[in-house]
């Protein structure tokens, strides 16, 4: 019994310094808001085209908006919901009417491809755009 104890004793005089468990650190007295956070995520401009067509957008993360606009931010994609209006007919003396539609947008933030597709289509057949971060202001 004597030696299993000095075994133990000689084993944790001799287990280095960093194979022993960490000690604990003593709570802070610090208030809530001097605690570290992490940084705040800066807005940045999204440059996306496709053929000759151009679109910009301005993604802020902090604030969870496209051009400001709510969206919905995942590690894969960022994806909003606009509502559009659409002039319709107007043909034959008819006065043209003014129609809402809903469109769905995605930033692919992996492939950098930006889409827009209408409510009720698919948007696996919505042309996609190339799209990149957009180079600092010069001014």
């Amino acid at each position: 019994m004597l030696a299993t104890v000095f075994a133990a004793i000689a084993l944790a005089v001799d287990t280095p310094a960093y194979a022993q468990a960490p000690k604990k650190t003593p709570p802070t007295d610090k208030p809530a808001s001097q605690a570290p956070s992490e940084p705040v995520s800066q807005k940045f401009t999204v440059a996306c085209s496709f053929q000759m067509y151009r679109k910009f957008f301005v993604v802020d993360p902090a604030g969870k908006t496209v051009n400001d606009i709510p969206a919905v931010f995942n590690d894969i994609r960022i994806t909003w919901t606009t509502t559009d209006i659409e002039t319709v007919g107007g043909n034959g003396g008819n006065k043209p009417k003014r129609k809402k539609t809903v469109v769905n947008h995605e930033l692919n933030r992996i492939e950098g491809a930006y889409r827009s597709w209408k409510k009720g289509e698919s948007g696996e057949n919505a042309p996609t755009y190339g799209c990149e971060k957009a180079a600092a202001a010069k001014f």
